[in-house]
């Protein structure tokens, strides 16, 4: 039986590179700006003063066709034991389906107040500034320390001598069209997060970071989808 021969010995690691390089360049940085244009990237939003130096960092966007008064509502009542996250269910929001339609007892909230994102409350974002049918900036998780999670499990506990410092901005923006066309608004979601560097902070960011890509996506959608359906 004949050797193989250095190529074929080579590869699976040249595929492997291949794949890693491909990830890197091309696959990773459309994930971390999916939908958002350049300009849209580059663009100062409320919230990001919380995180001036952020180590990770990435911009969303969606096009809603109604106006920012129309989608606002809906992002007033996200979180879990609210109206969900209009993402995957079974991962955020306890198996319970999101919210199909507005829901009054949510629609209040102001600075300071808490939302989960576990439902059992181990994982939460406070409110750091709203700005009604403009900007809805959470900041989180561990910003406020453990007490902020008495019931934290061991991996967030872990986390507790290298802490997050993160922003996540929800941003309407309405669209300038031609006279007499129905409104629209730019939705933007921006998340800004910075943690001392270590081996195992960089591994636990690559993995999340396409998880993060796949919620946040089908969050886009769904709220995109609820905010036309009503209009209907």
């Amino acid at each position: 039986m004949p050797k193989p021969s250095v190529f074929s010995r080579a590869l699976p690691w040249l595929s492997a590179a291949g794949a890693a390089l491909a990830y890197a360049g091309w696959v990773r940085p459309w994930m971390l700006r999916w939908g958002a244009t350049a300009a849209e990237v580059r663009a100062a939003l409320p919230g990001d003063e919380l995180v001036p130096r952020p180590r990770t960092r990435f911009t969303r966007a969606i096009t809603l066709a109604a106006a920012p008064a129309r989608a606002w509502p809906w992002l007033v009542q996200i979180g879990c034991h609210r109206a969900g996250w209009y993402s995957y269910d079974a991962l955020d929001n306890g198996g319970l389906p999101s919210a199909d339609h507005l829901l009054p007892e949510f629609q209040r909230l102001a600075v300071g107040d808490e939302i989960w994102a576990a439902p059992d409350g181990t994982l939460a974002f406070a409110v750091a500034a709203l700005e009604p049918e403009r900007a809805l900036v959470l900041s989180g998780p561990l910003d406020q320390g453990l007490a902020f999670y008495p019931d934290a499990p061991a991996e967030v506990t872990a986390l507790a001598g290298d802490p997050v410092r993160a922003s996540w901005a929800f941003v309407l923006q309405p669209l300038a069209g031609p006279p007499g066309a129905p409104p629209h608004t730019r939705l933007l979601i921006r998340l800004r997060a910075d943690y001392p560097p270590s081996f195992l902070s960089g591994v636990a960011g690559a993995l999340l970071e396409p998880v993060s890509f796949l919620m946040e996506r089908r969050m886009l959608l769904g709220l995109k989808a609820r905010v036309e359906a009503a209009l209907i």
